[in-house]
């Protein structure tokens, strides 16, 4: 079986992959299954492959928040040409809860599919003719996160980083950040949280504090925290 992650960025990617090597025994890949190459648009995506047995898993690292439409929408031509073996039957699309209503963020990936619902975290059934003119079924899961504030992936990483600290330390930092006065830095709230995430480690992990944040994720078992257990518990799934 084949599926695909679409989320936003490298970071999200690094954890996503991690995550499910960690949990359900994938391996990455550096190669992909034949006959299904996929190709990053430029350098802002990445896209990597894990394999398990005959099943595999590509997670698809948009570059950023308004571009997803795209990829989805090669993916959607790719299956529509395919047969049920080669196709992909699972479409997850992780993104972020920055604020804005989440009936807009479901419409706005309804609208990709051509579907009429998806809830934030469950399942939901796509129906579409596959190449050899078949009655075809795949899986859509949409995943706003985190669940319950406005945030991103990082959000999940400093909650769940928080939940072993008994020195007062996270809040300290983020305090220090958002104290902060700047024109020139942390311009936006994606990089306030990059720059969150990236003190609260240097902190409690000096010996990190030069690593890049891609590093500094895979330094960390993620998957032993409540927080990131919550948010990816629907990608155990595949």
């Amino acid at each position: 079986m084949n599926s695909i992650i679409f989320c936003e960025g490298r970071v999200d990617a690094v954890l996503i992959g991690q995550y499910l090597v960690a949990n359900r025994e994938w391996a990455y890949s550096r190669e992909f299954k034949e006959n299904l190459k996929l190709n990053p648009e430029d350098k802002k995506q990445l896209i990597n492959a894990y394999k398990r047995d005959n099943d595999w898993v590509y997670i698809w690292a948009v570059g950023g928040r308004n571009r997803f439409q795209t990829p989805i929408q090669k993916v959607l031509t790719l299956n529509q040409k395919a047969d049920n073996e080669s196709g992909f039957r699972n479409y997850i699309i992780l993104v972020d809860n920055d604020g804005g209503e989440q009936s807009e963020i479901q419409t706005e990936f309804c609208n990709c599919f051509h579907i009429t619902r998806l809830r934030n975290n469950e399942w939901e059934d796509f129906h579409y003719v596959n190449g050899f003119g078949e009655d075809s079924t795949a899986r859509i899961l949409l995943t706003i996160i985190p669940f319950d504030e406005p945030g991103a992936l990082e959000t999940v990483m400093i909650n769940s980083l928080a939940e072993k600290d008994d020195e007062n330390i996270v809040p300290r930092c983020l305090e220090f950040v958002d104290g902060i006065q700047t024109r020139k830095y942390l311009l936006n709230r994606r990089e306030k949280l990059k720059a969150k995430l990236s003190t609260i480690v240097s902190i409690i992990s000096p010996d990190r504090a030069v690593d890049s944040l891609v590093e500094i994720i895979e330094g960390i078992e993620w998957n032993k925290y409540n927080s990131v257990n919550r948010a990816f518990n629907k990608l155990l799934e595949l």
